[in-house]
C-alpha cells in the first residue's frame, strides 16, 4: 500500500510516514531516484533525467537522487504544497515552518554571535526593553557607567521587567517588587526574608564599541569581544571620522532580507531612483567579489561619474567628474557597510571615504531592528553635512523597509511561490547565504 496516492495531497495524514520513509534513505546512505516531493516536481528534473530536482520554496537546494533497492515505487509520490527536502549532506527534512527562506537551515539565525542591542546613546539609567532573537532583553547602566543587558521577564510570574524601576543597580519588578542585581542573581524578595533557590535572570555578556551596545547571544563562556566587527577600520568610534547615528527602525520582515537587499546594490537605480543622487548609474557598474575570512565584498567601481548634487555640496571646489565605490561589505550578519572612497577622475586624487553603517540585528524570526550609522574622513568641523545624511537617510530608509516588508507579506501569504532565479550580480549574495548556513550548522554540530 503506498504511503501516499499520487493525488497532490488528498491524503495528507500520512505525510509523517512518508518522512519516516525519507529519513531511512538517509540512515541508509541511499539516495531517492525521481522528484518526490510537490515542491521538486513542480521545479523539474534535470534535462538529462537524473531526477535532479529543487526544493525552491524554502531552500533552493539541488537535490540528485536515485532509487533505494527494495522500496518500491508506488511508494513515493508527491505532497501537494508541502516543502521538505534532503539535501547531498544528509541534513534532515526542512519544512516551510522550521526552515527560513533564503537560508535552507532549521535555525533562523545564529546565537554564538555579536548582535548590536543598541546605541550607546539609548541606554542609561533608565531600563530600555529590546527584543533580541525572540528574546525579552533589558538593558541599562549601572551607577558607575557600565552597560548591562539581563533577560526582560520576571521568572515571578512572567511581568515584564522593562515596566519595572532601577534600585541602585538593581532591577525592581513593577509587580510583587522582587529585586534582581546586575549579575541577574535575585537580591530581595519583599513578601519574606529569603529568596527562592535558583531566582536568577540571564546575564548577556556586552561590549561597548564604536558607539554601539553589542550583546552576545551563544553561551556565555564562547563570548569573545575580539570577534566583534572591526568598527574603527569604518569609522566608527575615531576622532578623525564624523559620525551620524539614524534613527533606529524595527521592521516587519527577516533580517536575511535586508542583508541580500544591501548586498545588491542595483536596486537603488530602482526603489531610490528619486532619492540618491547619481543612483541611476549603480545597476550598470559591473561587480565583483572579494572574500576573505571575515568579511566579503561586493565591489563596484563607478568610473567618469558626472559629479552629481551631493558630491558638489560634500566637496564645493570639485569641477570635474568622480570615481566612487560603490561597496556591500559583509561584517557578518550583524552589519553591512555600504559606500567607499570618492576620487578626482583626472588625477585620481582621493576626495575622501563616506560610509554607510547598516546594523542589523533580529526581534524574532520575521521582525528586525535596524541601525543605520553614516560616517565620513572629511569635513569633520562641518555639520551640515551629517544633517544632510540625516535627511536622506530619512527618505532612503523607508523605500527599502517598504520593499522588505512586502516580500515578508508575500512569504507569509501561502502563495505558491515561483521558482527563484538569480542573476550574476546575486553571486555575493548567494555566497554570503552559504556562509551564514554554515555558521549556523556549525552551532548544532
Amino acid at each position: 500500500m503506498p504511503l501516499l496516492d499520487p493525488g497532490g495531497g488528498r491524503n495528507r495524514p500520512r505525510a509523517g510516514a512518508f518522512i519516516a520513509h525519507l529519513r531511512k534513505h538517509i540512515e541508509r546512505g541511499i539516495e531517492h531516484p525521481q522528484p518526490i516531493l510537490g515542491a521538486i516536481i513542480a521545479n523539474g528534473l534535470g534535462a538529462d533525467g537524473s531526477g535532479a530536482g529543487r526544493c525552491n520554496v524554502v531552500c533552493g537546494h539541488v537535490l540528485p537522487m536515485t532509487h533505494p533497492e527494495g522500496v518500491g515505487k508506488d511508494e513515493c509520490f508527491s505532497i501537494d504544497k508541502e516543502c521538505w527536502s534532503i539535501d547531498k549532506h544528509g541534513h534532515k527534512p526542512c519544512n516551510r515552518e522550521n526552515a527560513m527562506y533564503p537560508l535552507s537551515v532549521d535555525q533562523p539565525y545564529p546565537r554564538n554571535q555579536w548582535w548590536v542591542a543598541a546605541y550607546a546613546s539609548e541606554v542609561g539609567r533608565d531600563l530600555l526593553a529590546r527584543d533580541i532573537l525572540g528574546e525579552p532583553v533589558i538593558l541599562y547602566r549601572s551607577a558607575a557607567g557600565e552597560a548591562l543587558a539581563l533577560a526582560g521577564i520576571c521568572p515571578h510570574r512572567a511581568f515584564p521587567l522593562a515596566k519595572g524601576c532601577l534600585v541602585g543597580d538593581a532591577v525592581q519588578c513593577g509587580y510583587h517588587g522582587f529585586q534582581f542585581g546586575p549579575d541577574g542573581a535575585c537580591q530581595n524578595v519583599p513578601s519574606q526574608s529569603g529568596v527562592p533557590q535558583n531566582a536568577r535572570l540571564r546575564r548577556y555578556p556586552v561590549a561597548e564599541r564604536g558607539g554601539l551596545i553589542w550583546i552576545w547571544t551563544g553561551a556565555a563562556e564562547r563570548a569573545d569581544p575580539a570577534n566583534i566587527p572591526d568598527v574603527a577600520s569604518i569609522g566608527l568610534g575615531r576622532p578623525d571620522w564624523a559620525v551620524e547615528e539614524h534613527p533606529i527602525k524595527t521592521v516587519d520582515g527577516r533580517y536575511t532580507l535586508l542583508i541580500e537587499n544591501l548586498l545588491d546594490l542595483s536596486h537603488v537605480t530602482f526603489i531610490h531612483d528619486k532619492t540618491i543622487p547619481g543612483g541611476e548609474k549603480v545597476a550598470a557598474i559591473p561587480v565583483s567579489v572579494i572574500e576573505t575570512q571575515t568579511s566579503l565584498t561586493v565591489q563596484r567601481r563607478g568610473e567618469n561619474l558626472p559629479l552629481n548634487p551631493l558630491i558638489k555640496m560634500q566637496f564645493p571646489e570639485q569641477t570635474g567628474p568622480v570615481h566612487q565605490h560603490f561597496d556591500s561589505e559583509y561584517l557578518g550578519p550583524c552589519m553591512i557597510r555600504t559606500g567607499g572612497a570618492m576620487y578626482d577622475a583626472a588625477t585620481g586624487a582621493e576626495l575622501g571615504i563616506q560610509n554607510y553603517i547598516h546594523i542589523i540585528t533580529p526581534a524574532s524570526p520575521t521582525r528586525m531592528h535596524y541601525m543605520v550609522m553614516t560616517a565620513r574622513n572629511f569635513g569633520i568641523d562641518q555639520p551640515h553635512l551629517g544633517e544632510i545624511q540625516i535627511g536622506m537617510g530619512s527618505r532612503i530608509q523607508p523605500e527599502d523597509i517598504d520593499a522588505i516588508e512586502a516580500i515578508e507579506r508575500v512569504l507569509q501569504s501561502g502563495a505558491t511561490m515561483p521558482q527563484e532565479i538569480s542573476a550574476r550580480v546575486d553571486n555575493g549574495a548567494l555566497k554570503v547565504r552559504r556562509r551564514l548556513e554554515a555558521q549556523i550548522r556549525a552551532e548544532a554540530a
